[in-house]
Order: C-alpha cells, then sequence, then structure tokens
C-alpha cells in the first residue's frame, strides 16, 4: 500500500479508502454518486408529482344553463368533463385552463346559451359570458329571427 498524506492509505485491489485519522470508511466516488443521483431523482418525481397534481387541478367548476338539456350529457371543454343534467353543468376536476371564455364557447356550443360559468377561484364576467353565448346552440336561429 501506498502513502497518500498523513496516515492515509490506499489500497490497490481495494475500491474503498481509509482515512485513519477519524476510522470513516468512505465508498467509492463512483458509488457514492449513484446514490446521491437516485436519491435526487426520487426527491425531485416526488416534488413534481405534488405540485404538478396542484397546479392542474382548478377544482370544480358550475354552470347555469338558460334552458335545461333534453337528458343527461357529458361534453369535454377545454380540457374538463362537463356532465350537464337539467339546466346545470358541473365539472368535478376541472384544468385552470377550464375556467376561460374559450372553454365556455365549446360548451355552449353543444348545449345552449350559459347564464353563469364559475369555480372556486374565479366566474366569468359579462363580457366573457357575451363571447360565450355567441357560439351557443341556438344561437344563430334566434339571431335571425
Amino acid at each position: 500500500m501506498g502513502m497518500l498524506g498523513p496516515g492515509r492509505q490506499y489500497g490497490l485491489l481495494s475500491t474503498r479508502f481509509t482515512d485513519q485519522r477519524s476510522d470513516r470508511n468512505f465508498p467509492n466516488t463512483l458509488e457514492g454518486s449513484s446514490m446521491k443521483l437516485r436519491t435526487l431523482a426520487a426527491v425531485a418525481a416526488i416534488s413534481v408529482s405534488i405540485f404538478a397534481g396542484q397546479a392542474l387541478a382548478d377544482g370544480r367548476i358550475a354552470v347555469a344553463l338558460d334552458a335545461p338539456v333534453a337528458a343527461k350529457t357529458k361534453v369535454v371543454a377545454g380540457g374538463a368533463v362537463f356532465v350537464c343534467e337539467g339546466a346545470e353543468c358541473v365539472s368535478a376536476q376541472a384544468p385552470s385552463r377550464a375556467l376561460t371564455a374559450v372553454a365556455c364557447k365549446a360548451l355552449a356550443k353543444e348545449v345552449g346559451r350559459v347564464s353563469a360559468f364559475g369555480g372556486e377561484t374565479k366566474s366569468l364576467d359579462a363580457d366573457d359570458l357575451t363571447r360565450c353565448n355567441a357560439a351557443a346552440k341556438g344561437a344563430a336561429t334566434l339571431a335571425a329571427k
């Protein structure tokens, strides 16, 4: 064995070296790095899954319709699945992008005029509802009369 400094020895056939001053065994640098990388990757994966879930799920969106739908209907608008029954449509797990006038338009094309469109954090204002209802099912026939 050769000397690397005061109190340090390195064995040529060994993958470990010993610091005799503190009697600690240190793993080979590659083994230690591999373990650190695996730990870092696991922590990153957990963090992404926690924060992504919070960013993607804005929560519940409730929609009031001017006229009830004829039968229970499911509509996908803005990345959310709305279940419409009577004069109400509800999406239980909607992404934040579903709380827009664009998503409202997509829903209105399928189920008719919307009188209210909102979630837990915000609701569409009167201008957004006007833009939404311009594309509503049956809006062209009402405008022609």
